[in-house]
């Protein structure tokens, strides 16, 4: 029985690896400080504001350490 068939995402996984590295934690600070296009990686921009918020890059970083929610 599927309880949920919604697949879970891996936020900051812009690459779709299921994992989140440095260089994608890095890439989401430049999204934050407007130097590249939040649309690059929509996975960054959990609330579709088309921008990236602290409280996205804190989620992107709490992936980066902890893995991605759907493989813990």
């Amino acid at each position: 029985m599927v309880l949920n068939a919604t697949p879970l995402l891996c936020a900051g996984d812009c690459n779709q690896n299921d994992a989140v590295g440095i260089d994608e934690v890095l890439l989401a600070v430049n999204f934050a400080l407007g130097l590249r296009d939040a649309g690059e990686c929509r996975i960054l921009d959990t609330d579709h504001s088309s921008s990236v918020e602290i409280g996205e890059l804190i989620a992107a970083v709490r992936t980066a350490l902890d893995g991605c929610p759907a493989f813990i």
